[in-house]
């Protein structure tokens, strides 16, 4: 109880203040020139929102704004999320950083492979389990089916037994850093067989709704046949192509806990200055200081990653800057952390092409310029 009354300052102060910097003709530019149906941005500085925007159409070809409240799916930045509920769970003596994969699993330790016994939650968030990519490089023999018939949790149940039944490690666990949506889809079930429940219900209780993020999700953003969301877009000659909302339009449950979150530019920024806030050692409404350092650190040197951040190097925002990408293939999501700055960034655009891509980062690097230089409204 000591962190509710944080918890009403953060969610107040992420309301934007009553002029921030209009973003939208910098991506009505970028969408124009690089051919990408929408984009939005939002940036906080300072203890409020210093600018944001929103450019484009949510599906090509139609003429329905894309607005900074619009749902993205957000990829592989879901993967913070699945570490900050780690965190949760952590304080709580739910879990812990070095639980090994055979006390998770009782059940299953007779039956794993030897090599995934001591594998722990702490080597799954930060990608040295040894564990492939994508699931579509798992061994022949894992025998992996996705089955989108499945509940969520089932699905990502029969890809772990799977896994630590069949799968040979790619490197000796503990050893070396291999990015790898398997290994997150396999911490998000540890955390939802630990703590008792879904991985997504889990999100919801302990990220979403204590940051006021109303907009949390998961899957398609937009439902099946309507344009109330931005679509994702594919990509045929670098040109983008509609995807209408449904299961397939994202990643499946399976890896749920590595790519399928979703959420609006504001809201996504709100995760953020939480982040922002803990690295800064000021209250948060979900961790305790201590948990926020620990998932900003590099816990296996020389890779400069964390628990479901990047750590840089970003030197353009500042010494100790995180973030990372993600994309579903049909949008694209980028976000920094500046804690020298004092200053967070949310840039989505729903395609993922390359020009999509540079689109992004062009507007990045405006605004680091504006962020870097002499900082002014208008």
């Amino acid at each position: 109880m000591k962190w509710a009354l944080p918890l009403v300052a953060v969610v107040l102060a992420v309301q934007a203040p009553a002029e921030p910097v209009s973003l939208d003709a910098d991506l009505e530019e970028l969408c124009r020139q690089h051919d990408v149906p929408g984009m939005a941005a939002a940036v906080w500085l300072d203890g409020e929102i210093f600018a944001q925007g929103a450019g484009g159409v949510r599906k090509m070809g139609l003429s329905e704004r894309v607005t900074v409240n619009d749902k993205f799916n957000i990829g592989s930045c879901t993967k913070s999320i699945t570490a900050t509920l780690a965190a949760v769970l952590v304080e709580q003596g739910v879990v812990r950083w070095d639980m090994t994969l055979a006390e998770a699993f009782p059940l299953w330790r007779a039956s794993m492979l030897p090599e995934w016994r001591e594998v722990t939650l702490s080597m799954l968030l930060s990608h040295t389990a040894g564990l492939p990519m994508q699931t579509s490089d798992l061994a022949p023999e894992v025998g992996l089916k996705i089955d989108y018939t499945y509940l969520p949790r089932d699905q990502r149940a029969s890809l772990t037994r799977q896994v630590l039944r069949k799968q040979k490690p790619l490197t000796t666990p503990g050893t070396q850093h291999h990015y790898s949506n398997v290994s997150y889809a396999i911490a998000g079930h540890l955390l939802e067989v630990k703590a008792g429940g879904k991985w997504e219900d889990l999100v919801r209780k302990y990220i979403y709704q204590p940051l006021g993020m109303a907009t949390g999700g998961f899957g398609a953003a937009a439902y099946p046949g309507r344009i109330d969301q931005p679509w994702g877009h594919s990509e045929n000659a670098g040109k983008p192509v509609p995807v209408p909302g449904g299961s397939h339009s994202d990643n499946p449950p399976s890896i749920g806990p590595a790519a399928t979150g979703h959420a609006s530019t504001l809201d996504l920024l709100k995760y953020l200055v939480a982040h922002l806030q803990g690295q800064r050692a000021e209250p948060t409404a979900i961790l305790q200081p201590a948990s926020w350092q620990e998932l900003h650190t590099m816990h296996f040197p020389p890779h400069q990653y964390g628990y479901g951040w990047g750590l840089g190097p970003w030197g353009v925002m500042g010494a100790g800057t995180f973030g990372h990408d993600g994309t579903n293939t049909m949008n694209y999501t980028l976000v920094r952390v500046a804690p020298a700055r004092n200053a967070a960034v949310v840039i989505n655009a729903n395609f993922a092409s390359k020009e999509a891509q540079k689109a992004v980062y062009e507007m990045l690097d405006r605004i680091t310029a504006r962020l870097n230089g002499p900082v002014a409204r208008k």
